[in-house]
């Protein structure tokens, strides 16, 4: 496959790339931003899978981010976000095998496209990361290098799925919500030691 910015790209910030989706390792230290309408807090390791129907913007904070931008298309050639948004994908992955790639369409109360990561995690991620930017960067002389990258962003949802249906052990999910009047959280998204799907729960304001 021929190398195209358009097509797959990495950068050191987090955001989202029009028609791509974006995979973005956030080492966060009171990161303050809007994601989606809602004001989010966090510190902590995190990736963040957004697609172009999410709006996310930086307020304050520090963080430190690596985010890779890809098409579906990279993926596979027979892909794109028309096509994974019809009614008729869920036919054509029984029938193909097509990923679903839902932790970037998928939004509900518990899940809004951050996902908390446990320090190896972070760090398998990372290095997955930094394998894939090589392979784009040794494109001119490697003709195998979106083969190897795609290995890459396999390896990374896998992490990721696990990550977000909670099979790890020793993790906790907590993604703060601020409303519109308060700076103080109101309520917070908690997943559990063991895999069980995060729940919501309400914290009282002083």
């Amino acid at each position: 496959m021929q190398y195209e910015y358009s097509l797959i790209h990495i950068s050191d910030d987090f955001g989202r790339g029009g028609d791509m989706y974006s995979l973005s390792l956030v080492d966060a230290h009171d990161l303050a931003f809007s994601c989606n309408g809602k004001s989010v807090i966090l510190s902590g390791k995190y990736l963040f899978c957004f697609s172009s129907s999410d709006k996310a913007e930086h307020i304050t904070g520090d963080y430190t981010a690596k985010t890779l931008y890809f098409l579906p298309y990279f993926y596979n050639v027979n892909l794109n976000t028309a096509i994974i948004d019809a009614p008729v994908y869920a036919e054509m992955r029984e029938k193909f095998g097509y990923p679903d790639f839902y932790l970037f369409r998928k939004r509900t109360n518990d899940y809004n496209g951050i996902i908390k990561l446990t320090d190896s995690e972070y760090e398998s991620v990372f290095t997955l990361f930094s394998s894939a930017e090589r392979h784009i960067e040794s494109h001119p002389s490697d003709v195998m290098w979106s083969c190897r990258t795609r290995s890459e962003i396999i390896s990374v949802l896998r992490i990721a799925e696990a990550a977000q249906k909670g099979k790890h052990t020793n993790v906790t999910n907590e993604v703060f919500v601020i409303s519109a009047r308060t700076p103080k959280p109101i309520c917070r998204c908690r997943r559990s030691v063991q895999n069980s799907a995060p729940t919501a729960r309400l914290l009282q304001t002083r």
